[in-house]
């Protein structure tokens, strides 16, 4: 991960991410800062790069936690969740064009510890009888709201940091998305 900081913003930003040692008080503020955001947005599946953008992008702004959405992959209990076989680098450019469809997943790291904003809003979303909205109730339970922390059966593994431009033009596409469902 320290490698994947340093590629997107400078070796002093993956010192600090080192160095960090996340608090009580860091987890309850970012906890509440993604039930805000959960709140507040339409349940829109499968938009876990524009809600990490929102929430990494909220946390980054307003404290100083060290903050980086992520794009990789996600395994629970070993299957392929959001899986995608691109490099580092073809995953560099998917978030360097406008297009940010692609089959992995992104989640935002405070300081090393996980947070994923929309696996469950993805899963729960799903018929009852689609595999992901299964494994998720089966390995959570229903109206969960997000992860904070690593649970021992999910895997993140991480492919790259996205820079702050490509998480703004992200959220700038979180916007329109939203405006275009009130409309």
């Amino acid at each position: 991960m320290q490698d994947l900081i340093s590629s997107s913003y400078s070796n002093d930003e993956a010192i600090r991410f080192t160095q960090y040692t996340i608090s009580q008080a860091d987890k309850k503020t970012i906890t509440q800062a993604g039930s805000q955001i959960l709140k507040n947005t339409p349940k829109l599946p499968y938009a876990c790069a524009l809600m990490s953008a929102m929430w990494g992008a909220l946390i980054r702004d307003s404290t100083h936690i060290p903050t980086h959405v992520v794009a990789g992959n996600l395994l629970i209990n070993g299957r392929k969740v959001f899986f995608n076989d691109d490099s580092s680098e073809k995953v560099k450019q998917v978030f360097e064009t406008s297009n940010y469809s692609w089959d992995g997943h992104v989640w935002v790291s405070f300081a090393g510890t996980i947070g994923d904003i929309s696996i469950f809003r993805s899963a729960y979303s799903e018929s009852e009888n689609h595999w992901l909205h299964q494994l998720i109730v089966n390995e959570f339970g229903q109206g969960r709201g997000l992860v904070l922390g690593t649970p021992p059966n999910m895997t993140y593994e991480a492919k790259y940091v996205l820079t702050d431009n490509q998480i703004t033009a992200l959220i700038k596409g979180f916007r329109t998305a939203i405006e275009g469902r009130q409309n």
